[in-house]
């Protein structure tokens, strides 16, 4: 085991006890910024995962995807989102994070708006799939950007920011994937005789009951 000694000169030391790491949590969470930029990553990351959990399923089972074909779409989607990020590491010492994140948050609410109306109208995979990548790629804004401006504004007590930053955003976020699946589940009822796939096979967890 690595122990790293404190770096902190005493007079600069906030204290490690339960007390003391409440009060910086406290000092922290009354700021409304600090807390608009955590909520702003938790929302993220919880649709990333619920993204990344759920994409396989709908592209596969409801469009007929085959996984060579889901391959791409996810290869695509990915490759916005690091392009983006790249693109927010040469810009942001020119452009301010609140303008990328302002930036970033337009983009994939476009995005979003392209996924939900192409889902309720049935407009079949294509405007999904594009949909999805506008919004993969602006999470290559969002997600640095929020996470730059939450340390920043609660530089006050960094190591605290960062903990509280990273435990909140991936502790919450991790819920996107039982949540999607929670509502998945609803989503994907079928009329009598339509669950199954062409050759008369039913997806996992679909049990037939006779009558």
């Amino acid at each position: 085991m690595l122990r790293f000694g404190e770096t902190l000169p005493p007079a600069s030391r906030g204290g490690t006890g339960f007390r003391d790491n409440g009060r910086r949590i406290r000092d922290l969470l009354a700021i409304g910024r600090f807390r608009a930029y955590v909520l702003t990553g938790v929302l993220s990351t919880i649709g990333f995962f619920a993204y990344i959990a759920t994409s396989s399923f709908v592209f596969q089972r409801q469009y007929g995807f085959s996984e060579q074909l889901y391959t791409l779409v996810f290869a695509t989607n990915a490759t916005m989102m690091v392009v983006t990020t790249l693109v927010f590491r040469r810009v942001v010492g020119r452009v301010s994070e609140d303008t990328l994140l302002t930036v970033g948050l337009l983009v994939g609410t476009v995005g979003s708006t392209v996924v939900l109306v192409a889902a309720l109208t049935g407009a079949g995979p294509v405007p999904v799939w594009c949909g999805l990548a506008v919004v993969t790629g602006a999470w290559g804004f969002v997600l640095p950007a929020a996470m730059t401006r939450t340390q920043h504004v609660g530089a006050a007590h960094p190591g605290t920011a960062a903990a509280l930053q990273g435990g909140l955003t991936f502790g919450l976020g991790g819920l996107g994937t039982p949540l999607a699946g929670v509502l998945g589940a609803s989503s994907r009822s079928s009329p009598p005789g339509e669950a199954g796939t062409p050759d008369g096979r039913y997806p996992v967890g679909c049990k037939l009951h006779p009558q």
